[in-house]
């Protein structure tokens, strides 16, 4: 999260995020040799990790992996205000 947030680096997120599913994918593996109910509990992480790899890619993917276009400048304005476009109100 801070990678994709904080400092708005999809390309590092989405590579640590699949480096993060690929070991727990492994960590299922070894335990499920060990105790299969053990490998089962992973499973809803696993999917859970899949779900957000999938919205952390198509995010990055949907804006050509540049969040700081996105930002507007915020000079001569109070610091409360969103420095992010509203596409709503502009």
């Amino acid at each position: 999260m801070p990678l994709f947030f904080s400092l708005k680096r999809p390309i590092a997120a989405t590579v640590d995020i699949v480096a993060l599913t690929g070991v727990t994918g492994y960590l299922a593996y070894i335990w499920g040799q060990v105790d299969e109910v053990a490998a089962w509990t992973l499973v809803p992480y696993l999917g859970w990790l899949s779900f957000a790899t999938y919205l952390s890619a198509g995010c990055g993917y949907l804006n050509n992996w540049d969040f700081e276009s996105k930002e507007r400048s915020t000079a001569g304005k109070p610091k409360d205000t969103n420095k992010f476009v509203d596409e709503k109100r502009e």
